[in-house]
């Protein structure tokens, strides 16, 4: 289950948020200290969690990077979860225009979870470095001032429901808001949209050899763009190993997953676009699939999918 405190103010209508398996919850006390040097004046909000405390920084400094303005957004088993903005904004890409939307998620992992927090960074490292669309970007991770056993983990872009109202979350138009994660709350065309985009994400996942479960998906109702966040289950598989039957399970599960999302009537352009998608990266990279793999997607309910095998 998700509790996600009312929505935040963002630049932009899609930019990430996280989401956890475990149960989320409000902080149940806070307390804030203020430090004042000759440069800076930094205070120090300590939160309490049923999972444990946690101490943030306003400012903080993040790998040449500056966040401010911390807003709590949720917590589970993985850590706790906060929209910041950027104000030095070192290592991020700007738009085509330019502009960089310095809306930034802060992840601060507990002590038993920072290995998986850690991994959600790397993976997302590595499908960043494969150009896989559809995903969050990870600008990296340090180690947790106040624990080193613990992890700080900063991803974009942040995803905002601007048809609530921000402050309260309340619904504006009394239409459920403008992020789904659903297909079927899509007007027909737009679900298209949404599910040609997860097509070729799953493709591109599966030549950058990543795989994940528990699919968690963000769905602008407006445009159809599609964003997968929490990455803390996700796998690389190295390409030089050898496939096993249970890489062969997560592969299976991956993309059961993700076409368990996809409207059946849908699924035949769903699989023309996966395969066109898959053969593009293949004449790109001149890497092709393991062959292992394509006998995995054999079992897969998608039209014509022996033409790759």
């Amino acid at each position: 289950m998700v509790v996600i405190v009312p929505p935040i103010a963002a630049t932009v209508a899609l930019a990430g948020t996280l989401l956890f398996n475990s149960l989320m919850a409000t902080p149940m006390t806070t307390t804030a200290t203020t430090t004042t040097t000759t440069a800076t004046t930094t205070t120090t909000t300590n939160y309490e969690f049923a999972n444990g405390s946690v101490e943030i920084d306003n400012p903080m400094e993040f790998r040449g990077m500056t966040f401010v303005q911390p807003k709590f957004l949720g917590s589970g088993g993985g850590g706790s979860v906060w929209n910041m903005k950027a104000t030095k904004t070192a290592n991020r890409k700007s738009k085509d225009d330019g502009s960089t939307n310095n809306d930034i998620i802060v992840k601060i992992s507990w002590g038993r979870s920072a290995d998986s927090v850690r991994n959600e960074c790397d993976v997302l490292s590595v499908m960043e470095r494969q150009r896989v669309t559809g995903v969050e970007r990870c600008l990296g991770s340090i180690e947790y001032k106040y624990d080193p056993r613990r992890v700080v983990i900063a991803m974009e872009p942040f995803v905002e429901d601007t048809n609530k109202d921000i402050g309260t979350g309340i619904d504006i138009d009394n239409d459920g808001g403008d992020i789904t994660s659903s297909l079927g709350d899509l007007s027909p065309e737009i679900a298209r949209r949404s599910a040609i985009q997860l097509s070729k994400t799953m493709a591109q996942m599966l030549a950058a050899n990543v795989v994940t479960t528990d699919i968690q998906p963000l769905i602008s109702k407006s445009t159809g763009e599609v964003l997968l966040i929490d990455m803390t289950e996700a796998t690389v598989l190295k390409p030089d190993r050898i496939i096993t039957e249970i890489d062969k399970v997560l592969i299976n599960a991956f993309c059961t997953e993700i076409i368990g999302l996809i409207p059946d009537f849908l699924l035949d352009e769903v699989s023309e676009s996966f395969m066109k998608e898959l053969h593009r990266i293949e004449m790109e990279t001149h890497v092709q699939l393991d062959a292992v793999v394509k006998e995995v997607l054999k079992d897969l309910p998608l039209t014509g999918i022996e033409k790759i095998l």
